[in-house]
């Protein structure tokens, strides 16, 4: 055996036919076995020439011939690997009112939600800003229909619903309608 160190992290390496069946390497089958004498050379190619083994990946071309091979052994530091969490999916309670009579009807009753209203896909969907009570979720189910939207979802009525109301919380003794005319 030959060892050739032609850079910092390249390394030629010559074999005979006696060095190929000491470390156990048949290139034209190519299994465990081996992969396990390709392991037990490159430790021992790794001595020879001072070669750290840590945080490395090796990318091994051969080049066979009769009774002899050719190694071209290019050694690479193994690059890290992002990690990602996933977060537990948030779940927030909206209601919605499949036509303006159940909404009508909600926002004649006075009530402390604070909540923001948006017309999307052909409904009403009311947004509390806080968690809902059970008094108020009782009361939301008179007049539509509770239920829970992903964050995703919620944040897609945001973005492609349009803002109707946005109330405060503050009790509204009288409820008054403006008509708006189109120019």
């Amino acid at each position: 055996m030959k060892i050739d160190k032609l850079t910092q992290d390249t390394i030629l390496v010559t074999l005979t036919g006696d060095d190929m069946g000491r470390y156990a390497l048949d290139f034209d089958s190519a299994d465990e076995a081996t992969r396990s004498g390709l392991r037990r050379l490159i430790c021992h190619i790794g001595e020879e020439c001072g070669l750290s083994h840590k945080d490395k990946s090796y990318l091994i071309e051969a080049l066979t011939g009769k009774d002899s091979c050719l190694l071209i052994i290019s050694a690479r530091p193994v690059k890290k690997r992002k990690t990602y969490r996933v977060k537990r999916e948030r779940w927030l309670e909206c209601c919605r009112f499949a036509n303006a009579d159940g909404l009508l009807g909600f926002m004649a009753q006075a009530t402390d939600l604070i909540y923001t209203l948006y017309s999307h896909d052909g409904a009403y969907i009311l947004m509390p800003c806080l968690p809902l009570s059970p008094r108020q979720r009782g009361l939301l189910n008179e007049y539509g229909a509770v239920s829970r939207l992903s964050a995703v979802a919620a944040q897609r009525v945001k973005e492609y619903g349009t803002e109707v109301l946005s109330h405060s919380g503050r009790q509204n003794k009288s409820l008054k309608f403006t008509r708006i005319a189109a120019r």
